[in-house]
């Protein structure tokens, strides 16, 4: 068989057996909320974790949650913050 065939077979397998990715549409939106509010929302984050605004800001710039950066303040995803206090703390129950 032509090596051009068994390529262009193997591209048309790669294309039944792939997903598709969604559209921006399909995708949900982020319930934004300032880094006063988080610590409003969840105030044992500073008292049992020992977490700052730093270093919230810090998980955002390593994408470790979603959220935007505006001029004057910074916008966190809640959904995003609650799967990362969920790790933290399951790391912290292995640790133990």
């Amino acid at each position: 068989m032509n090596r051009n065939i068994i390529c262009l077979q193997k591209n048309n397998d790669l294309e039944y057996n792939s997903i598709t990715l969604p559209k921006p549409t399909d995708q949900k939106k982020m319930n934004l909320v300032t880094i006063d509010s988080i610590f409003e929302k969840y105030p044992f984050i500073k008292t049992e974790m020992g977490w700052t605004p730093s270093n919230i800001e810090l998980f955002l710039e390593s994408f470790l949650i979603l959220g935007e950066k505006k001029e004057k303040e910074t916008l966190i995803d809640t959904v995003s913050f609650e799967k990362l206090i969920e790790f933290h703390k399951n790391v912290q129950k292995e640790k133990k």
